[in-house]
This record gives C-alpha cells, sequence and structure tokens, in this order.
C-alpha cells in the first residue's frame, strides 16, 4: 500500500513538474527608454543569467510584432539596440523576454513610448470641403488641417492659424484653434467678396508654414465670371457649379460579371437629379459590399482636378462567389450613394467529381474562401455554399483535419487551425447518413507564421577596413524574401537575391567615416512581412587611412 501510495505521488509530482515547465514564464526583466519615430531605442536587461541566449519580442501599437536576439554577459546583463526603421509608428510598444534555449513563455511585459517627430511640410496637409463657395458672408468653407510628421504620425497640442490672401474674408476656429489626438483643427472662412482667396496653414507652435495651400473662388449667382478674377481653371469650377447639386454617386466602367480574386478597376462619378456630371464635387467616399471579404479601395476625396469623376485602377477585388454589391457612399451625406451588381464565378475553385447517386447539382457545393496561396495566421476561415443538413469533411491525404457542418441558410463557415507548412486540402460533401456526396479537386495552402531563420553571412574583403572603403555582404538565409538588409552605423543597405543562387542576397555596403568597431544587425522580411531583426551578428574593424609619405625630391 505504501509503494502504491508512493507511486502515485511521485507521478503527481512528475505531473506537477511538467505542468509548472510548459507554463512557466521567465523571470527575466528588462525596460527600454522612449525615443522619437524613426529613432533607434535600446532594451536593457540586468540580474539575466550568465552567457545566456535571449529572445526580446517587441509588439508594435498596431499589433505587428519583431523578434530581437541578444546575450547576456558575464554579470549578467544584456542589451539590444531597436533600429529606428522598426519605430516609425507613434505610440506605445511592448517588450517581453525570455531565454531561448529554456522551455518557457515570455515574462513580464514593459513597455515604451514612441513620440511623433517634428513637423512635416510636405506630410501635412490643409484641405477645404469646397473648392468654390457663394459669398454670402454667412455661408463657411471648412479649411481641415491635418498636422503630421514624415511618417504620417498626427501630431497634437499644436496651435495653428489660417491667414487668406484677402482682407475681406473672416477667418475663425470651429472650436479650438489646437490641433486634437489626430492632429486636426478645423476653421471656418467666410466671405462676401466675389474673388478668390488662398489660404495658409500657420504653426504657432513650430513658428512654420505648410506647404499646402486651400483656393477657394467666392461667387455671386448673378456675377459673371471676368468679375470673379483668378485663372481659367476656377472660373470653370464655377461654371461647372451650375450643374446643381449631387443627387447621387454612380459607379462606372465595371462589367457586371468577373471571377473571384480578379483585379477589377472601375469609375465613381457625381451626377446631379438630371444626371449632369458635377465637376466641383470635393466630399470624401467609402466602399462597401455584400462580400465581406472583397477588397476594396481607401475612403478617398475627389480633387478639383478630378472634376467630379474618379477611376479606381486595380483596387477591387472580390473573393466569394455568387452575386455580389458594390456601395459607394459619401460620407457626410449617406443619402448620396451609388451601387452595382456583379455576377462572381469561382472560376474553378468548386467541386469537381460527383457521386452518380447524388440528386445535388455540382454547383450547389462552393468553396469561396479559403483561396489557394499563402497566409501569415494558422486560423483559416473555411466557408462556401452546400445544401441544409449536410457535413462536409476536411482532408489532407487520409487523414481528416475538420468536420464542418451546414447551416440552413445553406452555407457553412468554420475557422480551422492549421500548422506551419505545406497543406493540400480537399473537401467530401456527405449526406445526413454519412454518404459521400461530392468532392472537390484539392487546394494548396501555405501557412507561414514564421520569421525568416538567418544562415550565415560572409564578407569581402576579409579583415579590418579603412575609413569609407566599400565592401561586399552576402546574406544566406529563406529564398524570394520581399525585403534583406543589414544595418551599420544606422544606416540601412538593401541587398539582392543572387539570380544563380536562391537564398543568397548579396549588397555594398561603405565603412564609417570614424575609427572603431561596428556592429553589424541583419534585418529579413517575407512576404507575409513576418520581420527579425538579428543583432551584432558581425562586427568590422574600421582603421585610419594610411597616409602615403610624399615622394622624396631628386638631389
Amino acid at each position: 500500500m505504501a509503494k502504491k501510495i508512493f507511486a502515485t505521488l511521485l507521478a503527481i509530482s512528475l505531473l506537477a513538474t511538467e505542468i509548472q515547465t510548459v507554463f512557466a514564464k521567465s523571470t527575466l526583466e528588462l525596460e527600454a527608454f522612449d525615443t522619437v519615430a524613426g529613432y533607434t531605442t535600446v532594451v536593457e536587461i540586468e540580474d539575466a543569467l550568465e552567457y545566456e541566449d535571449i529572445e526580446i519580442l517587441v509588439t508594435k501599437p498596431n499589433g505587428s510584432e519583431i523578434i530581437l536576439e541578444t546575450k547576456s554577459d558575464e554579470d549578467g546583463n544584456a542589451k539590444a539596440e531597436i533600429d529606428g526603421y522598426h519605430l516609425k509608428t507613434a505610440g506605445t510598444y511592448e517588450i517581453c523576454a525570455r531565454y531561448t534555449n529554456l522551455d518557457e513563455d515570455y515574462g513580464q511585459t514593459d513597455s515604451f513610448r514612441v513620440y511623433e517627430d517634428s513637423v512635416s511640410l510636405n506630410k501635412s496637409t490643409l484641405e477645404a470641403d469646397s473648392v468654390t463657395k457663394e459669398a454670402t458672408g454667412y455661408d463657411p468653407v471648412e479649411l481641415t488641417i491635418a498636422l503630421k510628421d514624415k511618417y504620417g504620425n498626427p501630431i497634437k497640442g499644436h496651435t495653428m492659424e489660417v491667414i487668406s490672401s484677402r482682407n475681406e474674408d473672416y477667418i475663425t476656429p470651429y472650436d479650438s484653434n489646437t490641433t486634437d489626438l489626430q492632429g486636426k483643427v478645423t476653421f471656418y472662412a467666410y466671405s462676401n467678396e466675389v474673388g478668390v482667396s488662398i489660404f495658409t496653414a500657420y504653426d504657432t507652435t513650430s513658428n512654420i508654414v505648410l506647404d499646402t495651400r486651400a483656393k477657394i473662388a467666392f461667387f455671386d449667382s448673378s456675377t459673371t465670371l471676368d468679375e470673379i478674377g483668378g485663372d481659367n481653371y476656377y472660373a470653370s469650377v464655377l461654371l461647372a457649379s451650375s450643374s446643381g447639386t449631387v443627387d447621387h454617386l454612380e459607379i462606372e466602367d465595371l462589367d457586371t460579371a468577373a471571377e473571384v480574386n480578379d483585379l477589377l478597376n472601375f469609375t465613381v462619378t457625381a451626377y446631379d437629379t438630371s444626371d449632369e456630371i458635377v465637376e466641383n464635387y470635393t466630399g470624401t467616399v467609402r466602399f462597401s459590399s455584400s462580400d465581406d471579404n472583397a477588397d476594396l479601395p481607401d475612403d478617398y476625396t475627389f480633387e478639383a482636378d478630378d472634376q467630379g469623376t474618379h477611376t479606381f485602377s486595380l483596387n477591387l477585388r472580390f473573393t466569394t462567389s455568387g452575386t455580389q454589391t458594390l456601395i459607394v457612399t459619401d460620407i457626410d451625406n449617406p443619402d448620396i450613394e451609388g451601387e452595382f451588381e456583379m455576377e462572381i464565378t469561382s472560376g474553378g475553385n468548386g467541386s469537381s467529381s460527383t457521386n452518380d447517386n447524388s440528386t445535388i447539382d455540382s454547383d450547389e457545393f462552393t468553396l469561396d474562401t479559403p483561396q489557394e496561396g499563402t497566409y501569415s495566421s494558422n486560423a483559416i476561415e473555411f466557408k462556401g455554399d452546400a445544401p441544409y443538413g449536410y457535413t462536409i469533411g476536411v482532408y489532407e491525404g487520409e487523414n481528416i483535419v475538420d468536420t464542418i457542418e451546414t447551416s440552413s441558410d445553406n452555407t457553412f463557415s468554420k475557422e480551422i487551425d492549421l500548422d506551419n507548412g505545406n497543406h493540400s486540402l480537399y473537401f467530401i460533401l456527405k449526406d445526413s447518413n454519412n454518404n459521400e456526396i461530392m468532392e472537390t479537386d484539392p487546394i494548396s495552402i501555405t501557412i507561414d507564421t514564421e520569421a525568416p531563420a538567418l544562415d550565415y553571412i560572409e564578407i569581402s574583403p576579409e579583415g579590418d577596413l579603412e575609413i569609407e572603403d566599400t565592401f561586399e555582404i552576402t546574406i544566406f538565409t529563406e529564398p524570394s524574401l520581399s525585403q534583406v538588409g543589414i544595418i551599420l552605423d544606422d544606416k540601412i543597405y538593401e541587398l539582392t537575391e543572387s539570380i544563380e543562387q536562391a537564398g543568397a542576397y548579396t549588397g555594398m555596403a561603405v565603412a564609417p567615416d570614424t575609427e572603431g568597431a561596428y556592429n553589424i544587425d541583419i534585418l529579413l522580411v517575407d512576404n507575409l512581412a513576418n520581420e527579425m531583426q538579428y543583432s551584432k551578428q558581425a562586427v568590422i574593424n574600421v582603421l585610419a587611412k594610411e597616409v602615403e609619405p610624399p615622394a622624396e625630391s631628386a638631389p
């Protein structure tokens, strides 16, 4: 009995130890220093185990992640630089660490802040809600300033002014003259004088004037074009205003049929009630679709140069077969809209073979998603159409991956986790008696959630370099990466993949202009934006240039 109890306790102890090992968090604690967008910061670790490899996970404000590698020294201290290349987005970044060679989860999370850089004169904008306005003295033009740094980060808390080229105009802030959290501030401009005004944005906090200007033509409905002044273009805008206000939008230059994943062009035009083009339309439009997974254009603000019509090139793609609708809507006035209906076919991604006893037509069982390709997430949504009461078996080889039940609306949808790697999947439709009714052709899916691995590097010539010497560096890693580069002395050098050897990336770099030992970091980014920075992968020693002694003159 005692032996039995001892054996039981030993088993429980071993199980508890195993569970603790699997779920144990690292004891590593770290901190990083706040910085400015585009500038490097340093992560520091103290009281670590000696001479241990450490992996640092950095999570950006948008949720994307990068991994840095470093090693502790004899005192248990470690440092790693996060290059400014990774820190272009302002906001709060989270960091945590773990030992690379120990079976543990990431430890305590710390954070640091990246602040926006200085105001960019050309990234910041001044925009008007209209290029024309009747000179009533009480109907304002809305002028919006968007203050940004060179990376597009909004800059809040700056005091702004708007200045007109004409003394007759009156300008006032909408509610405040200070930029908000989105870096925006709005002013109203009024005028009862006919003519063209040019508005300029002045940042009093930074004492700078933005590059962009807003040009507005104030008119009287009874005024002739000669009396208005300004250039011919703005005169033509005023003429266009006689076409009336916008009544609706139309989606044009688009076929009524396309295949799944086709990239499509189309045009959006603003019309009045008489179906005349409203050439002075400057509204912002937003797109939506009955296909929840469709790729749609971003919001677009019509410009004066558009003359009421704009073409969106290769900006539309449907991923679900069937009858789909594309909708365009004015953001400020949802009553101004337009829609276009299309028939989207699967393009051969539906069912391929049927059972002779089946009463199901081949078009009743279709797979809409996923499409063949590479995905950066393990969780993949399987979605399509199939008769209610049937089940779909998802197979890889002879093994069943999962089973999906159909819904009462004759559709099916389920999220299935797939391991990293290549998968060849096919689908079998079964009735309530588990009879196989239909089988599809296989589709190929690749799951890649891991950052690319570095094999080794070569530097030519070997040995010490002199100041500003040019040298060649080759990195051996995975083939077909979207970006491979080195970071040397805060400069990034892009490398190009060899035509003759897949996975070998070569480029030229220049030694720094100051003597010393310099670390080389390696940056690898794959086609799914999985990103890895390998710190201190090589060291170059830079020496002063040798000065040749002057030639001796002849006696």
